[in-house]
């Protein structure tokens, strides 16, 4: 566009003129200059005005249109809003703003795959506290093992095993049969008895060909919660960011498409039912932290439009700061998005730690 000083000089030079034209002449002209796609506009008929009468109309009119350009051009490079994600928007990009004055972000992962693993787990909660949670993961093929110092040799069922013991409240017992690996992982309290952990292994069996399990009869306080694809649990197809903040503090951000709904993941959990930004959401201890004290480990889901399920897992956060930080999410276009990104991409998907993949000892080395 012409500096608009001497558009409006052009245009009253061209008033005064012998010659005068028709206000739509003059509007004609004026929408030309600005070269501006897609408007259109017409004036009314109306009775002829004085050469400075529509020099101030067509003053007006070019302040207008440079105004609404101004902000379309802003709306452009930079679209924040409140969780309220359109339709149609195929992976909605969110950011923390602002960003708490004691973290920062550190890593971001983008088109993240959906794990290409055959696991089957099975899930199973106590039904009073104290919270106890078995985790049985099964996968075709029989090369995976554990070694180290924390694990020891055991007996599955006849069956040669190991056990993995690296906290009071944490143990891993792996196995398998003539095809199929186990692992069973359990999380809390009774994972201590190392005789209740191995009978339940013991109980394990297979509904059929495939890696589909049960554990006949269920342990005395426990309900399944769960049983199916790990990739329901932890899909892909969406991004992830890990800020960080003083005192160890760890809070992960991450959207995922398909896969359980955040309401479903919230009955698997036992997640108490809220309202974010006026959003239903649902947030508690995941299954990954039930040995903490204290809810150090918090997790709170909220489901966006197209499938998509927005996930916030902190570490050493109070549940007032993680509701706190939710308030603050902000939905931006992609050029805020990838500005926010730059110089913490990382070129691999995230571990088994960060929160997007089933939790996988890291002694266990698989051959097959």
């Amino acid at each position: 566009m012409a500096d608009l000083e001497t558009e409006l000089r052009s245009l009253g030079a061209a008033s005064s003129g012998a010659a005068r034209r028709s206000d739509t002449e003059a509007w004609d002209e004026l929408r030309d200059r600005l070269a501006t796609d897609g408007m259109t506009a017409t004036l009314p008929p109306t009775a002829r005005r004085s050469g400075a009468a529509r020099l101030g109309m067509l003053a007006a009119a070019v302040i207008a249109v440079s105004l609404m350009i101004v902000g379309l051009s802003a709306r452009r490079h930079h679209i924040a809003q409140r969780l309220t994600v359109a339709e149609g928007v195929a992976v909605p990009r969110v950011l923390l703003e602002p960003v708490p004055s004691d973290f920062r972000l550190t890593q971001a992962f983008d088109n993240i795959p959906t794990r290409d693993v055959d696991f089957h787990l099975l899930m199973l909660r106590t039904t009073t506290d104290p919270l106890t949670v078995l985790q049985l993961y099964t996968s075709p093929g029989t090369g995976a093992s554990m070694s180290g110092a924390d694990v020891t040799a055991v007996t599955v069922g006849g069956r040669e095993g190991a056990i993995q013991t690296t906290s009071d409240t944490d143990v891993n017992v792996l196995w398998h049969d003539d095809s199929v690996t186990y692992q069973l992982m359990v999380s809390g309290p009774r994972a201590a008895d190392r005789t209740f952990v191995l009978d339940v292994a013991s109980r394990v069996g297979r509904t059929g060909e495939g890696t589909d399990t049960i554990i006949t009869p269920l342990p005395d306080g426990f309900e399944a919660r769960y049983s199916g694809p790990v990739t329901s649990l932890y899909p892909g197809g969406g991004w992830q960011l890990n800020y960080e903040g003083g005192g160890g503090r760890q809070l992960v951000i991450s959207s995922m498409t398909g896969g359980l709904s955040a309401q479903a993941l919230a009955r698997v959990n036992d997640y108490d039912e809220i309202t974010v930004q006026g959003l239903a959401a649902y947030i508690g201890v995941p299954e990954a932290g039930v040995g903490s004290t204290d809810g150090a480990n918090l997790a709170l889901v909220i489901d966006l439009p197209n499938d998509t399920r927005l996930s916030l897992t902190a570490f050493g956060l109070t549940r007032d700061a993680l509701l706190a930080i939710a308030e603050d999410l902000r939905t931006v276009d992609e050029h805020t998005w990838r500005d926010a990104t730059d110089g913490v991409w990382q070129d691999a998907s995230p571990s088994a730690s960060s929160g997007t993949a089933p939790p996988v000892p890291t002694t266990t080395a698989a051959s097959r």
